[in-house]
């Protein structure tokens, strides 16, 4: 669908006015609620576009496809495609520290409305890797993932500690030995939730 048929389809006017530094700016007017809609550029945070009205596109009716692709998934796209929004939507979608949120977040969508079995069923780690300096020495860059990976998995304890058997180890020197502790952690949650 082009975007004017999109346009047409939801009765939304596109205003596109020049500012003095010649710079687009995108004002969406929905007729059918009166009111002015906001324009999520550059937002890749599901959640936060959701809970804060911006306009979204319900692409959500895939997830059962990516369900069922295969084992690994490569997204190759292009900048400003919604690879990091796709994502946001599927760590928010199978979080389980999501649950509370679920119907917030995901009642008016498709995949609300039909929901796989999947959802809301596991633990999420986010790693963004753009943090990590890649120029110094070999020292100086492994430190750089080091206190990335260690950031991560403290925020992934603080997320779940309410899930979690007993405390993650963090190793400020050695981020893989951090990792290892997590999942230590996570496989003696597991054990408990199977035999209990």
């Amino acid at each position: 669908m082009v975007l004017n048929d999109y346009l047409r389809k939801f009765r939304i006017k596109l205003t596109v006015k020049k500012s003095n530094f010649e710079q687009v700016n995108y004002q969406f007017h929905c007729f059918k609620k009166g009111e002015i809609m906001k324009n999520p550029y550059a937002i890749s945070d599901f959640e936060k576009l959701r809970k804060n009205g911006f306009h979204y596109i319900d692409r959500t009716d895939r997830i059962p496809n990516i369900e069922n692709t295969g084992e690994y998934l490569l997204f190759l796209r292009p900048r400003r495609f919604g690879k990091s929004l796709l994502l946001s939507t599927l760590k928010n979608y199978y979080d389980m520290g999501k649950k509370d949120d679920f119907d917030t977040l995901f009642s008016d969508l498709w995949i609300g409305q039909h929901p796989t079995p999947l959802a809301n069923q596991y633990f999420v780690l986010k790693w963004d890797f753009s943090c990590v300096k890649c120029h110094g020495t070999n020292t100086e860059i492994e430190k750089s993932l080091y206190t990335h990976v260690n950031d991560r998995i403290k925020r992934f304890a603080s997320d779940y500690a309410h899930l979690l058997p007993m405390k993650i180890q963090i190793n400020e020197c050695d981020g893989i030995s951090s990792f290892e502790s997590l999942l230590t952690v996570i496989i003696r949650h597991l054990i408990n939730y199977i035999f209990s």
